[in-house]
């Protein structure tokens, strides 16, 4: 068995030790009992963007424009057509 790695839950932000080998087994927090990878974007305050930063011994990917790259991909039809509706 592997050094545990830490891992912080996404949903209450609870640092788990997981066996790097069960990392691809759909590991729960200890806590929260929810899943630890959800395979989805995750929303952070900054105290919880910190927590995730500094206590992960995962990588952790950031996107920092998705929200406005979002809003504006959302409206390019309707700049295309001036302005107006679909």
């Amino acid at each position: 068995m592997s050094n545990p790695l830490r891992v912080v839950c996404p949903h209450c932000n609870a640092t788990n030790r997981v066996p790097s080998e069960r990392l691809g087994q759909g590991p729960k927090c200890g806590q929260c009992h929810q899943p630890l990878f959800t395979g989805r974007p995750v929303e952070l305050n900054e105290a919880a963007f910190a927590r995730q930063i500094a206590s992960n011994d995962i990588p952790v990917v950031v996107d920092f424009l998705g929200r406005l790259v979002r809003a504006l991909s959302d409206d390019g039809p309707r700049i295309r057509k001036g302005g107006q509706g679909p």
